[in-house]
């Protein structure tokens, strides 16, 4: 009677032995959901970060009331834009999302309509910011046609886009 019981606890204890080993190194794979939700999470980041620049208003309220200098909202929104690309360069380049894998044209295609979209988005803040005093819409445009293409540049050196797109849109008009 001991036998079986001791011979059950054996394979209960391989069993979950092999559950929690970690996969051998060189077996790591790209999960398209994981990356996706870290990348959603830096998004959703960046959106938060522009909305407390907008949010702030032009004046600094930290400075007391009579010294209070007017700040300029593009460096605000620079500096979210800079963390922004930081942060989603270091996304790719750890696991489970850094390039290895086998490329994936869906995958690739959902990383560049995203950039495509981002690019759209900041076009429509340089739309929305033309009533601003001094501000120049044509810099602000090329600044975001610079920046989605090279985003779309980088994206597409990587080994996910390997096999190359599926669409044929223009993403950084």
């Amino acid at each position: 009677m001991t036998t079986p019981i001791r011979a059950t606890i054996a394979m209960l204890v391989a069993t979950l032995a092999a559950l929690v080993t970690p996969p051998p190194a060189g077996a790591q794979e790209i999960d398209p959901l994981r990356c996706e939700a870290r990348r959603l999470r830096c998004e959703s980041e960046l959106y938060q970060c522009v909305s407390r620049c907008e949010r702030r208003g032009p004046r600094d309220l930290s400075a007391p009331a009579g010294a209070r200098p007017v700040l300029a909202d593009d460096a605000c929104e620079a500096r979210c834009a800079d963390r922004h690309a930081e942060t989603m360069l270091r996304i790719a380049a750890m696991p489970p999302c850094a390039p290895g894998g086998a490329p994936d044209a869906g995958l690739c295609e959902a990383r560049l309509l995203r950039l495509g979209a981002a690019g759209l988005v900041c076009r429509a803040r340089c739309g929305r910011q033309r009533e601003r005093e001094g501000f120049d819409a044509a810099a602000c445009l090329d600044h975001c046609a610079t920046r989605c293409a090279g985003a779309v540049a980088n994206t597409m050196d990587q080994t996910i886009c390997g096999r190359g797109r599926i669409g044929a849109a223009p993403l950084c008009e």
